[in-house]
């Protein structure tokens, strides 16, 4: 027999070990509970109606266990002697059973008729069970055969009730009518109202939170003002539900309540409110009419104006911006962040949001199509396309308002000592690059992080060619911007070095970014393209050998971008032909000699075109020497050459001059 035949046996095996363990633990009357008749026979000839099988449960056990119990057996088997409140090994009774798996009431309600005890502590409260699966019938059987609603102490079942989905309103009525405590505390000092805080959308669940409250009152045990703000300090949602905050607001809870998050630390309600995109205008006013502060921060240190950029209600931002001063718009975060950081960072983390959670793309925008269409939209950047002018459309309102109402555009966070014009750069969308200049000092391009990196080596890092052309475009046309040495600080800007002697050059060869590349060559002068960093690493240097040969696993990555290449083709255009250079450089020599020593050559010149004239004359007059008036002639015509060279250089250089 082979491996997996006797691996069959094994089970097999097991199985009528089982099988006869179950024969061994049962009696007659288990087999028979479908057939009264059989059942009442069996109890004549003594079969136990109490008998207990090896998990301790009886016949009344097994009869309730049945979606649809025998009735007929449960009477004959109670009437002969069977305990209806017979506990298993896991402490459940028949009732237990008939809650849990029955399909129908008419199991709980044969039980609870005969008298079953519904308090008895099973493994699980039968009311928690009963409201938890929507059961209201049940439930209301068990109430009225005298559950208690305040059992287990623990954890009252008014509080699953609190926390439902669906059936809330009638299940809280049901425990309230019949005495349930409405200010009852969990071990935790929790209430009823803080849990339906915590739980689901509370402004649903708010006509059920005022049933308590006002059960409470009329009972004269009232919430105090210490455990209304511990319950609405027990919001876990993101959005402004404006009637359930205005109703504790009513009950005279502090506007600047500390708000629990849902991931950690505190809010308030006014940051709240800020940061809901869709909230109603008249909530924040509302808010800031009944004393709420606008300067007050979270537990990250965010004011309601971070939170209204940071999650895209720019209306509510400009809003802040008209009574806010600069110094409170210029507040920082524990990262050392503006607003103005905010505005000028990346896109709103829910911009591009796409999450397959079973049958549903969670994107507004796709709400009413069928799955397919709405597969397709997305796919064609249809909904990205759109949401990314929105958000660009945003930053373009909020930048130049923040900027124009005090915003100080040098302000740097303490991770990286960046600027907002870092932030735009890394955004690296050119409109909001131009509209950040625009509203402030070219000044800022000098700000340097903690690296000694400009904003041009962030546009060059994160590959942002828009945004290197944009700065780029910007300094050189910007006339009152000028550096420390007097000179336009703008055009030198490319050649600014960090602390590891890099240039932006060095940074874009080093990630392989080819269209910010493009941009670098254009601006960078040509004496900088073989600038050497700390490492003596030139940016051809990282252009051809950074991360070649470097193994993760058993990949070796290669480069597969062109940032060597547009590098080389760079130096060549402007690189001289050797010869061309040679001849050129004996040229200006000779023209620098004749400009040095213009009159001694004049005076040589002369002397020998008189001495040449001589020797024609001599040589004329005597007739005896055609070898001396040659020579004669050829010293003319030298001395009349380098007299002309000396003249002509003369004239060039005054002209140059």
């Amino acid at each position: 027999m082979d491996r997996f035949g006797q691996e069959r046996e094994r089970v097999k095996q097991e199985k009528q070990e089982k099988q006869a363990m179950e024969r061994a633990g049962k009696s007659r009357l288990f087999d028979a509970l479908d057939n009264p008749a059989a059942v009442h026979q069996l109890i004549v000839e003594g079969e136990d109606t109490n008998y207990e099988d090896f998990l301790g449960a009886t016949p009344l056990h097994w009869v309730f266990s049945q979606e649809t119990p025998n009735l007929e057996s449960a009477e004959i088997i109670h009437q002969n002697g069977g305990n209806i409140d017979s506990q298993d090994y896991q402490g459940n009774t028949p009732l237990e059973y008939a809650v849990r798996h029955a399909k129908t009431a008419a199991g709980a309600e044969w039980l609870l008729a005969k008298g079953a005890d519904p308090n008895i502590k099973t493994k699980q409260n039968l009311l928690l069970f009963a409201s938890s699966q929507g059961k209201i019938d049940i439930l209301k059987m068990l109430l009225e055969a005298g559950a208690d609603p305040n059992t287990p102490r623990h954890f009252p079942p008014l509080f699953s009730a609190m926390g439902l989905g669906k059936l809330f309103n009638e299940t809280v009525d049901l425990f309230l009518a019949h005495g349930a405590n409405p200010v009852a505390q969990t071990n935790g000092d929790m209430t009823p109202l803080a849990y339906a805080a915590r739980h689901g959308n509370s402004s649903g669940r708010l006509s059920v939170i005022r049933k308590v409250y006002e059960q409470a009152q009329r009972r004269g045990t009232p919430y105090t003002a210490e455990q209304l703000g511990k319950a609405l300090s027990e919001y876990r949602g993101i959005n402004y539900p404006r009637d359930f905050f205005e109703q504790f607001l009513e009950w005279n809870v502090d506007v600047n309540q500390k708000i629990a998050r849902p991931h950690g630390g505190f809010t308030r309600p006014l940051i709240i409110a800020c940061g809901d995109a869709g909230v109603d205008m008249d909530a924040v006013r509302h808010l800031l009419s009944l004393g709420a502060d606008p300067t007050l921060t979270d537990d990250d240190g965010n004011t309601p104006l971070h939170a209204a950029i940071h999650t895209g209600a720019p209306d509510t931002a400009l809003f802040l911006l008209e009574i806010l001063d600069a110094q409170a718009i210029d507040q920082v975060n524990k990262h050392g962040q503006t607003a103005l950081h905010f505005a000028c960072g990346g896109v709103h983390p829910d911009a591009f949001n796409a999450r397959w959670n079973k049958r549903f793309l969670l994107v507004p925008e796709l709400g009413g199509f069928f799955k397919d269409e709405a597969v397709r939209q997305f796919k064609d950047t249809t909904i990205i396309t759109y949401r990314a002018e929105t958000q660009i459309a945003r930053r373009m309102r909020l930048i130049p308002a923040l900027l124009s109402k005090g915003a100080s555009p040098y302000a740097q966070d303490s991770p990286t000592g960046a600027t907002p014009l870092h932030y735009v750069c890394r955004l690296g969308v050119a409109e909001i690059v131009t509209a950040f200049l625009q509203g402030c000092s070219g000044k800022c391009l000098q700000v340097k992080d903690n690296l000694g990196q400009t904003a041009l080596h962030w546009a060059a890092v994160y590959g942002k060619a828009g945004a290197v052309k944009a700065l780029q475009q910007w300094s050189q046309t910007e006339q009152d911007f000028v550096g420390d040495d007097g000179g336009p600080y703008g055009r030198n800007l490319p050649c600014v070095a960090d602390k590891d002697g890099r240039l932006p050059l060095h940074l874009a060869a080093m990630k392989g970014h080819d269209d910010a590349m493009d941009v670098l060559l254009e601006y960078t002068p040509a004496t900088h393209y073989k600038a050497k960093d700390v490492d003596g690493r030139t940016p051809l240097w990282y252009a051809e050998e950074w991360f070649e040969d470097t193994d993760y696993g058993s990949c070796v990555l290669y480069r597969d971008d062109d940032c060597a290449g547009k590098i080389h083709r760079k130096l060549d255009s402007v690189r001289v032909n050797p010869r061309y250079y040679y001849a050129f450089a004996a040229v200006a020599s000779l023209v620098g000699v004749a400009v040095i020593f213009r009159s001694a050559i004049a005076g040589a010149a002369g002397a020998v075109v008189d001495l040449g004239c001589r020797l024609c004359v001599k040589a004329w007059r005597g007739g005896r020497s055609w070898l001396a008036m040659g020579g004669g002639c050829v010293a003319m015509g030298s001395g009349c050459v380098a007299m002309c060279c000396s003249w002509c250089c003369g004239w060039v250089a005054i002209y140059a001059r």
